[in-house]
């Protein structure tokens, strides 16, 4: 019995077997051949495509002179009327098309064409293929978001993840995309938190696959340093844009990470007070960006841009107007508001000319600013937060202490729930001198109160912007009619800020020289003046060469000073 049972279970067990196998080999086969008709239909897709850029090349050069080409708007829009006629009854490969052309539109900042063609590449895509769906939604949310419309890209891009669920080991370079459009708007919308969580569990996600591709985990720490920044947290973004950086070293592609990255890392650096490391490596993106972009491409407008900010940050108003010049020459022609990229252009346009003491100049640019953005923008947004609180140093500038303080009103809450505090100390300084200006110095005397206090919970040191409160303060004891030890012993604390500066004087230190000096003379110590205002001269010249610009003013300065101007 034991022997015949063993039999018959060789027999069913062998039968089971060569099913087993018999069923393989049929998936198998029928795996190749799925295999092959996807590569067979790739190769279709590809030759299909290829032949359309032939075709629209020879219909944007129709007509022409020889050897002259057609330019890259002309091409776009005749790929784009092209697309939807050579591709009528093939619905996948022209949504791939118009999808392909909206994302150049996004690259050149012409966002109604993009997002038409966009919108219209998502209505094309077959319910089935989620992939394809996400990554239209992606780029849509993208074009969005750079627009200004938050809400609409995070709840696109919110749409996209949920197609790319779950989030297996497979998708996560799929769901890169989305990840960063998500974590891009909701930083801009100001929902800080929410940007952090997603992407420090994207990060998490992406570290956990052991050895992740090194452009995957580079974009994944750059978009958690992106939101570490925007909350004052400079010294971790910093320590993670460096770990990004050292896996993009000797990437040849992937420009646009390679470059955001960068741009976050000098922004870091500048908040850090490292102007000088931040200048150097500003100077070497841009020098990559004029590699790889043409001379008027947006890309390089908006390196520009930041440079010319990073410059007058750093105390070199001349160089900075240089900057902002090529920058407004580049988007100033193609950008048309609302637009806050057009809004970042005029603001820190108005930053160096305000720099340069080209008061009413300054404030038509910051007039501009204020315009190209959105009028649903209200002032509770960091953007116009920002650009009021550089209108009103421009208005108190120009003596008009009542306009700068109409200014600052609005934007009040926005500074003080600043994560990083700098904004609220720029306010409360801001708001004490027109107070002060208008003779009401009790109510400036709150404000110096508040802004130490900012400066005291900054998670990151500003210098500049501490000796500016206590000068502040001298001068808000000055009115009070407070002894001189009072007003020297904020003059002092002051000074000491700029000390730790050694000799690396940004926009704000140089600001409260100026100041000081002037408050010295009105004071009738002219000779004291010149000993402070030398002191800081050799300073500088030590840390920066006798030939850095911020010596020379500082040596005009001075002789003006000895000269009794």
């Amino acid at each position: 019995v034991a022997a015949a049972a063993i039999a018959a279970i060789a027999v069913v067990t062998g039968s089971g077997v060569a099913l087993w196998q018999a069923q393989r080999a049929g998936q198998a086969a029928a795996l190749a051949q799925a295999q092959a008709r996807i590569a067979e239909a790739e190769s279709a897709r590809a030759g299909a495509v290829s032949g359309f850029l032939v075709d629209l090349f020879e219909a944007g050069a129709s007509g022409r002179p020889q050897g002259e080409l057609p330019t890259t708007a002309e091409l776009l829009a005749i790929g784009a009327r092209r697309a939807r006629g050579d591709f009528a009854s093939q619905p996948a490969l022209r949504a791939d098309v118009l999808e392909t052309i909206g994302r150049v539109y996004g690259t050149q900042d012409r966002h109604d064409e993009a997002e038409a063609l966009l919108r219209e590449a998502l209505a094309l895509r077959a319910p089935e293929d989620g992939e394809a769906l996400a990554r239209t939604e992606a780029l849509l949310a993208r074009t969005l978001s750079r627009a200004g419309r938050y809400d609409e890209a995070i709840a696109l891009a919110r749409t996209a993840l949920r197609r790319l669920e779950p989030a297996t080991s497979e998708r996560l370079t799929a769901r890169d995309a989305p990840i960063d459009i998500l974590v891009s708007a909701l930083s801009h919308a100001g929902r800080l938190g929410e940007a952090r969580a997603v992407a420090a569990a994207h990060l998490a996600a992406v570290e956990g696959l052991g050895q992740p591709p090194a452009t995957l985990l580079a974009s994944a720490l750059y978009n958690l340093a992106t939101t570490e920044t925007a909350q004052g947290r400079r010294a971790e973004a910093l320590a993670l844009l460096e770990r990004a950086s050292g896996l993009l070293d000797g990437v040849r592609d992937h420009w646009e990470l390679r470059l955001s990255a960068e741009n976050t890392r000098v922004g870091a650096l500048s908040a850090l007070g490292r102007h000088e490391d931040a200048l150097a490596r500003r100077r070497v993106q841009l020098a990559l960006v004029r590699e790889a972009y043409p001379s008027d491409h947006p890309r390089l407008g908006q390196t520009l841009n930041n440079f010319a900010s990073d410059l007058v940050g750093a105390g070199l108003p001349d160089e900075a107007l240089a900057a902002s010049d090529e920058a407004l020459s580049i988007l100033g022609a193609r950008l048309r508001p609302p637009h806050p990229t057009l809004a970042a252009l005029h603001n820190v346009r108005g930053r160096v000319l305000l720099a340069l003491d080209r008061i009413d100049e300054a404030q038509a640019a910051f007039v501009a600013a204020d315009g190209a953005l959105a009028d649903d923008i209200g002032p509770t947004d960091r953007r116009r937060a920002t650009i009021a609180i550089n209108w009103a140093d421009a208005r108190l500038a120009g003596g008009d202490a009542v306009g700068a303080e109409a200014l600052l009103a609005p934007v009040r809450a926005t500074a003080e729930a600043d994560p990083a505090a700098l904004m609220a100390l720029r306010w409360e300084i801001s708001f004490g001198m027109a107070r002060l200006a208008q003779g009401d110095v009790e109510t400036a005397g709150r404000a110096f109160d508040a802004a130490l206090a900012a400066a005291a919970r900054a998670p990151v040191e500003s210098p500049g912007l501490h000796a500016l409160a206590h000068g502040f303060g001298a001068a808000v004891a000055t009115a009070q009619g407070r002894d001189r030890a009072g007003v020297e012993a904020r003059i002092a604390a002051a000074d000491a800020e700029i000390a730790r500066l050694e000799g690396r004087l940004d926009l704000a230190a140089l600001r409260w020289i100026r100041e000081r000096t002037a408050m010295r003379v009105s004071a009738g110590d002219h000779r004291l003046a010149a000993m402070d205002l030398s002191a800081d001269l050799a300073q500088a010249r030590a840390a920066l060469g006798a030939e850095d610009p911020r010596v020379a003013a500082l040596a005009r300065q001075l002789s003006d000073l000895d000269a009794g101007h």
